[in-house]
């Protein structure tokens, strides 16, 4: 595989994020709350232009965390598949590559996200609820009108800006008859 696809043999031997890539500890994608937080993390790259997802490090510091599933079957297209369907429009396709640390060994998730094309993607369900009927947030407040998630610049070298709330608003009232249209 690592002769295969070079750019994210790259990724993984020295992981960093950036606007295009985010990076992640493991993850149970069968828990559904982990299942929406994927989705904000998806939609926000598809949003940005793109990029990748990138399992398997420690948060802070970037490192490679051994204590992995099992099994990386739920890290699969199909797995992937069912959450963008399930919380965003319009659906759209992503590839999943498992691609091994030859410094560690470690196998890595690592999720493609192509770019949202000429309707930007939305959310179309909130996260689910909690004991105290709270719901884990992916529409924001305003479950009435489409929300679309953005990467913020994370660092003074980022090359794009990150897009402003006043910027944000224009759009969902330009798009939301759009991104309707794909919801129903």
């Amino acid at each position: 595989m690592p002769a295969d696809r070079p750019d994210l043999q790259a990724l993984v031997e020295n992981p960093r994020e950036a606007l295009e890539v985010e990076i992640k500890d493991w993850m149970d994608l069968t828990d559904k709350f982990v299942r929406a937080d994927i989705a904000r993390h998806i939609a926000a790259l598809a949003n940005h232009g793109g990029g990748h997802l990138i399992f398997g490090f420690e948060d802070q510091s970037l490192q490679p965390n051994p204590n992995g599933p099992s099994s990386l079957d739920s890290f699969s297209r199909d797995e992937i598949s069912s959450i963008v369907k399930r919380y965003l429009v319009p659906t759209f396709q992503c590839e999943v590559y498992h691609i091994e640390s030859t410094a560690t060994k470690i196998v890595h998730p690592v999720i493609w996200v192509p770019s949202h094309g000429a309707v930007p993607i939305c959310t179309k369900a909130d996260g689910p609820a909690d004991e105290h009927g709270k719901h884990h947030c992916i529409r924001h407040r305003d479950l009435l009108h489409p929300f679309y998630r953005t990467r913020k610049r994370s660092h003074p070298d980022a090359r794009c800006l990150a897009v402003t709330d006043t910027s944000m608003r224009a759009t969902r009232k330009r798009d939301a008859t759009q991104c309707n249209k794909f919801a129903h």
